[in-house]
């Protein structure tokens, strides 16, 4: 692979792509937000188009929720107007162009898998943004591949679900969880490889589901899981039980969460040509390495 720019660097996946690029041994140019302000879409897209970098992954984004919801002008500037720029400035420099999107664009409406052509109808300011960025992309350069993630899973250094449910396990919290909310689970290391393989050679184009295969899961049967692999880890729990709650019940949810955004992985297997690992494996991957470094 040619030289490849991380935009977002700093957060969860970008950060984790950078090590794993390290680890490739595949050189690499990575900027957090001192580096490239998508606050300032003009700037950004030159930026860009100046880099020595030929293959751009975009892992740059405001996803906190109420952020968006605080701050919809931020959202819009760095969800949807950066990416559009860095698009156009990819289009006109030749260089491959690969933008992380999200499950939130879905219509979370209606229950089951949803695939690449599924129905758009964002419930929320984030999930809005990020469609009008896959919109505007596709208008820019119909080449760029737009990858749809989902509850990303496996940073140590940038915990997520399952660390916050072990915490709660170990300290004997309750285990109060969602229950009328579903999605996919996503595997870093699953994820960040893909990226690495789809960036090389010839990149697909469109829409692209990046996560697990499996059903669709709700919050508290991915806490169940994890505890059940904490269990098998011999993780030290002090509680156990996981009491469902429902999503419209959750004081500190000021916007609306979709409930049904759980995606098909079948177009990513086809690509690979060999099948997505499972949820639940990959959580069991983990969840022994979490047990390892504690």
């Amino acid at each position: 692979m040619n030289l490849c720019l991380v935009l977002g660097a700093r957060g969860r996946v970008g950060s984790y792509l950078v090590r794993m690029l390290e680890e490739n041994d595949i050189p690499f140019i990575a900027w957090g937000r001192a580096d490239c302000d998508m606050y300032n879409p003009e700037a950004a897209g030159e930026l860009v188009a100046n880099s020595p970098a030929g293959t751009i992954i975009n892992c740059a984004a405001v996803s906190g929720i109420e952020e968006c919801l605080d701050d919809p002008v931020s959202a819009h500037y760095i969800n949807a107007m950066s990416p559009q720029h860095i698009a156009r400035a990819c289009a006109r420099q030749g260089k491959k162009f690969i933008h992380l999107s999200t499950d939130y664009v879905l219509d979370g409406t209606r229950p089951g898998l949803k695939n690449e052509s599924s129905i758009c109808k964002p419930a929320n300011t984030y999930g809005e943004s990020k469609w009008e960025a896959e919109m505007r992309i596709a208008d820019e350069m119909p080449d760029a591949l737009i990858a749809r993630v989902s509850w990303v899973f496996g940073n140590m250094t940038r915990p997520s679900f399952p660390e916050m449910v072990l915490k709660r396990a170990m300290e004997g919290s309750p285990l109060s969880i969602i229950g009328d909310k579903d999605s996919m689970p996503t595997f870093i290391d699953d994820l960040c490889q893909w990226l690495i393989t789809l960036a090389q050679g010839d990149t697909p184009q469109g829409i692209l589901h990046l996560c697990q295969s499996g059903t669709p899961v709700t919050w508290a049967d991915y806490a169940r899981e994890t505890i059940l692999a904490a269990d098998e880890a011999g993780l030290p729990l002090r509680s156990k039980e996981v009491t469902e709650t429902r999503l419209d019940d959750q004081a500190g949810f000021r916007e609306t969460r979709p409930r049904h955004t759980a995606m098909d992985s079948g177009r990513l297997a086809s690509l690979l040509g060999h099948p997505v690992r499972s949820w639940q494996d990959t959580l069991r991957q983990y969840i022994r390495t979490y047990a390892q470094n504690l």
